[in-house]
């Protein structure tokens, strides 16, 4: 598999790039796709722009966003409300005890 002689030089790069706290600026260079929003477009206001990124600018990404959840996880940063973007957390359960603390406060009186 080409993965054996890609993942070595890939970790280099991306360690090198933690280490020297630098990020490519041809990793940062999207590339503009016009994709059609309906089935036969014909004028432009038809198409809607997708930029693409290059793959390893979401390789480093997807690693560092897996670094830093583990390191706020491991060290309890993240608030117990927040819910947003956290697996296996959501915001229904937010709203659930939003709720039970209104109804709470409104059979104190509050």
């Amino acid at each position: 598999m080409a993965s054996q002689y890609i993942i070595s030089p890939l970790t280099h790069i991306i360690n090198e790039c933690i280490a020297h706290n630098m990020f490519p600026s041809s990793w940062k260079i999207g590339r503009i796709s016009p994709i059609p929003k309906i089935s036969e477009p014909i004028e432009n206001s038809d198409f809607r722009p997708v930029s693409v990124l290059p793959i390893l600018s979401k390789v480093f990404e997807r690693l560092m966003l897996s670094q830093l959840v583990e390191y706020i996880e491991e060290h309890s940063l993240y608030k117990e409300t927040m819910s947003g973007f956290r697996k296996g957390h959501s915001t229904m359960a937010v709203l659930l005890k939003l709720k039970d603390d209104i109804l709470r406060a409104m059979k104190k009186g509050k």
